[in-house]
């Protein structure tokens, strides 16, 4: 945390984050994503399925791990995509990436 917060905008701890961690995690409430809908897309990634598999088993070995660690530890947290934001039935992205804006400057 300390190299992407800015201490300009968020009060850091006088000696960073790292001095306030505690060796446990009983108060830790995790959620993970479902990894085969968040992987890169093959446009923009080649997939190899012996890569992809151990992915797959490293992702299920780390959560069981955190979830044997952690207060709460919800499997498959459902995040909308960007199939799922529509906006008077138009890509909201796409009308907030291209919509006309007040020049700053």
């Amino acid at each position: 945390m300390d190299v992407i917060v800015d201490p300009a905008k968020t009060i850091v701890p006088p000696d960073g984050y790292a001095s306030v961690m505690t060796d446990t995690r009983a108060d830790l409430r995790v959620g993970v994503l479902v990894p085969a809908e968040w992987y890169y897309p093959e446009f923009v990634t080649k997939p190899y399925e012996a890569t992809t598999e151990e992915m797959r088993d490293q992702f299920e070995d780390a959560y069981k791990r955190i979830e044997s660690m952690a207060k709460s530890f919800q499997r498959y947290v459902r995040l909308p995509t960007g199939d799922d934001l529509e906006f008077n039935g138009a890509d909201s992205l796409n009308t907030l990436w291209t919509g006309h804006f007040k020049d700053d400057f």
